[in-house]
């Protein structure tokens, strides 16, 4: 790469990388492996801990109140941005 080069990171690629991980585009939660999520080091978030909390809640809550919740498609993402991208759209049924 030639001296002064711009590089774009694009964070929506992490963790997408076949050879650490054998189905990169199948939402896993049980996945291992390290991530940046809430970065590292001195950076490292100090809500990490309360996000995750916070999510397992909701999960937790929302699978007790419809327990036969299930996706009826794939996810519709929104890829404009050129740092993270997102779900638009989730349809689910019961």
């Amino acid at each position: 790469m030639p001296k002064d080069t711009t590089v774009h990171i694009l964070y929506g690629a992490a963790a997408h990388d076949p050879r650490r991980n054998p189905e990169p585009h199948v939402f896993d939660v049980l996945r291992g492996g390290g991530h940046i999520t809430f970065g590292s080091g001195a950076h490292y978030c100090l809500g990490a801990a309360l996000a995750r909390t916070e999510a397992r809640e909701l999960i937790a809550q929302v699978l007790e109140r419809f327990p036969t919740l299930r996706p009826t498609g794939p996810p519709s993402y929104d890829v404009s941005r050129l740092v993270f991208r997102r779900i638009n759209s989730l349809k689910v049924a019961t």
